[in-house]
């Protein structure tokens, strides 16, 4: 049984991934439930392996947070899987307001930022860990400028990341998907099995779990 904090926006990736994570037999903290519900269980049966976290995407404050009540429930985190699932967007981008443009600014970049740095502090200091980048892009041809464009830049954030450390106490991996399974790529996130051979860059899922499943991308 491993600690693990799932932190990302809600989608329906992020609760198939929380269910599979959870049925692999971890205790598991997610920023993503109902609402009004902050680290609250689902159900009185899953008191000490679920755990639900508010997290104000816009507030640095909130980022400390949502690292802070995942370190108090189970003491030390074993993982952290950092989820990025594309939102395929209702308008076209001439139709975007401004305040539309700066809330996926802030949801989908700022936000990442933000816990990213609480999450490399709490690593460091309990000199051990795992970070894992999950990206999955929607599984459509194209994506919405804007999303596309936080996209790219979440891709690119983490393979920085991966060249600038490489020398820490905590190990970090990437893993992303352009298929429609997401089911399939949330349970093999969920089983773990992760190697020093594929840390610190892109490996790519091509569909169902398999000898042939993924590709490495540097």
């Amino acid at each position: 049984m491993g600690n693990i904090l799932l932190a990302g926006t809600e989608s329906a990736f992020l609760s198939e991934l929380t269910e599979e994570v959870l049925a692999a037999g971890n205790r598991v903290a997610v920023t993503s439930g109902p609402p009004d519900t902050n680290s609250a269980p689902q159900n009185p049966g899953e008191k000490q392996s679920l755990h639900y976290i508010a997290w104000n995407l816009r507030s640095p404050l909130s980022a400390r947070t949502v690292v802070t009540q995942a370190i108090n429930a189970f003491e030390t985190l074993d993982e952290v899987i950092v989820v990025f699932s594309a939102d395929t967007g209702k308008k076209d981008f001439h139709e975007l307001s401004f305040a539309d443009m700066e809330k996926t600014v802030d949801d989908t970049i700022k936000s990442f930022f933000f816990l990213l740095k609480e999450v490399f502090l709490a690593l460091q200091r309990q000199k051990k860990g795992v970070l894992c980048f999950a990206h999955h892009d929607g599984g459509v041809e194209a994506l919405p400028p804007p999303q596309a464009a936080a996209s790219m830049a979440f891709r690119a954030f983490a393979s920085a990341l991966f060249t600038q450390y490489q020398n820490e106490p905590f190990t970090l991996y990437g893993y992303y998907s352009s298929t429609a399974e997401t089911k399939a790529f949330a349970r093999f996130l969920a089983a773990g099995g992760r190697t020093e051979k594929t840390a610190r860059r892109w490996i790519k899922f091509s569909g169902k779990p398999g000898f042939f499943s993924f590709t490495r991308h540097r």
